[in-house]
């Protein structure tokens, strides 16, 4: 398994541990550092359980590849994600910017997007 399939699959666990969550992810080449921007801020500064599920990701991630490093940052951070491959939130929605489109915070891939002539958009009153 490599870096970006571990970290991929073990943040679609933490998204679904806790309620609210969201993950940027982006991998920085020249410094094969994994970068993940985890919100809300209070998520990551305030709450125990996840800073514990966190530090063992972390941790198992070290253990399995020692030539990567991975920084979890907070919203606030100085260490800024300028082109996530990933954001996957506690709704397990996963998005990748080249195949879907974001519409504030709900996604929909784009494969699953079809437009008919005879669609109706008027409400029923």
């Amino acid at each position: 398994m490599n870096p970006d399939v571990f970290l991929f699959e073990n943040l679609k666990c933490l998204a679904n541990s806790f309620p609210g969550i969201s993950f940027k992810y982006e991998y920085e080449k020249s410094f094969k550092e994994h970068i993940i921007e985890v919100s809300p801020l209070e998520m990551y500064d305030n709450n125990e359980d996840y800073g514990n599920a966190e530090y063992a990701l972390i941790n198992e991630f070290v253990k399995l590849f020692p030539t990567d490093t991975i920084a979890f940052v907070g919203e606030e951070s100085l260490i800024k994600i300028k082109s996530p491959t990933h954001i996957i939130n506690s709704k397990l929605e996963i998005s990748s910017w080249l195949n879907e489109i974001n519409f504030n915070n709900f996604t929909i891939p784009i494969k699953e997007i079809m437009i008919t002539e005879n669609t109706n958009y008027n409400l029923a009153a």
